[in-house]
């Protein structure tokens, strides 16, 4: 009979229990195989590859920028030593600096109507005093300061003289009188002033 504990043929309910319910033993070893199968993942090998690449090549960039520029600024100095060699054989010299600036205080005694397309008058006194101060400069055996004093000046000197021709064709828009044009001398001045500050920036 099934029933009877005793019975051979029945089984024991709580060897049947016992079966059916876990064991601590059995139930880590299965959380431990289900972790590893989840935290075991063939890794993609493209991945860690390309963010090398990646950093490699932002290294490299890093590197050559730096080289570059400074290859750059090489370039730059072996043109401007090589037209300073050309434009001053015998050392830079103060007779650019002072016959500009000669052209300027002889000019401004001349109005701005006799020379048009230049600076106002009060601005080209201003721009002879800082060429002579640039010959003086050079002469007294300051050159890098007298070549850089001309450079600048010789700059400024064109940038007014472009907004002063705007400043005159704006007006006579308003007006409604014949757009003025350069003078001779006014083209002259200008081409004298960008021929001397580009000599004497090949010096700076």
């Amino acid at each position: 009979m099934g029933w009877w504990p005793f019975s051979s043929s029945g089984r024991n309910p709580s060897e049947a229990n016992a079966r059916n319910i876990p064991q601590d033993g059995d139930d880590h070893a299965l959380q431990a195989s289900q972790h590893s199968e989840t935290v075991i993942n063939p890794t993609n090998d493209e991945t860690p590859s390309s963010a090398t690449l990646k950093s490699l090549e932002n290294a490299r960039k890093s590197i050559e920028a730096p080289i570059s520029s400074s290859d750059f600024s090489k370039d730059i100095n072996a043109f401007r030593e090589t037209w300073k060699q050309k434009l001053w054989p015998n050392g830079v010299t103060s007779t650019p600096a002072f016959m500009l600036s000669g052209f300027f205080f002889v000019s401004s005694v001349i109005p701005s109507s006799l020379i048009r397309g230049t600076t106002p008058r009060l601005a080209r006194v201003v721009l002879g005093g800082a060429f002579g101060t640039a010959g003086l400069a050079i002469r007294s055996g300051d050159q890098w300061n007298g070549a850089s004093i001309a450079t600048w000046w010789s700059l400024s000197h064109v940038i007014l003289a472009a907004l002063a021709k705007s400043s005159r064709k704006e007006l006579a828009k308003r007006m409604g009188k014949p757009l003025p044009t350069s003078s001779p001398a006014a083209w002259l001045l200008t081409t004298a002033t960008i021929a001397t500050g580009a000599a004497y920036s090949t010096a700076i």
